[in-house]
């Protein structure tokens, strides 16, 4: 007798679809700077000063400076009333001796009378001016140029891509159950092949 039945299993049917992980390395471009300090030639020069004082000179020909006339009047204003004092002091004790045998009125203007003549020139300088001067200065310098450079170099650029793994079910896992025999008919004289045994 043949078996009624026939069993199949359908495994599972799968698809894996896998990305390795990787590493992407990015290297930027390094750039440069370029500084340039400019010197070059520097030339300071300092010409002959030659320093003229006359103050002494002009002041012993009598060009004197208003602050020094005035200065010099004041003094012998001063100078000239202390004389005037004194003198007028002087001449009212002459005349009050009673024993002065001459002439009081002529003694004493002869006393007075101030015969002193002065031919001195005066607008000739006695003393020269005072003459001093620097000698001139010269001064070079050169300083060549400078070049700064400036490196710019930034480090590679690194990522990491996680690898990835799909799975794709194409078929699922099944059982199939076929009968194959012929069918049992309940009664049994309603089979199309029934034949019966009386």
């Amino acid at each position: 007798m043949e078996p009624l039945l026939n069993i199949q299993t359908v495994p599972i049917s799968m698809k894996f679809h896998v990305e390795n992980a990787k590493l992407e390395l990015e290297q930027p471009r390094a750039t440069l700077d370029i500084t340039r300090d400019r010197k070059g030639l520097t030339i300071e020069s300092e010409p002959i000063r030659v320093k003229l004082d006359t103050f002494n000179a002009r002041s012993s020909a009598g060009m004197k400076s208003v602050r020094t006339a005035i200065e010099e009047a004041a003094d012998r204003g001063q100078r000239l009333g202390y004389e005037a004092i004194g003198r007028i002091a002087e001449d009212g004790n002459f005349l009050m001796d009673i024993h002065l045998k001459s002439n009081t009125v002529g003694a004493l203007a002869a006393k007075n009378m101030d015969l002193t003549l002065d031919t001195m020139i005066g607008f000739i300088p006695s003393e020269g001016p005072d003459i001093s001067w620097t000698g001139p200065d010269l001064q070079m310098k050169y300083e060549m140029d400078k070049l700064t450079f400036d490196w710019r170099v930034n480090g590679p650029n690194i990522t990491f891509v996680p690898g990835n793994i799909e799975v794709e079910i194409l078929e699922r896992p099944k059982v199939v159950i076929e009968y194959v025999g012929d069918p049992i008919y309940v009664p049994a004289s309603a089979a199309p092949n029934f034949e019966s045994e009386a």
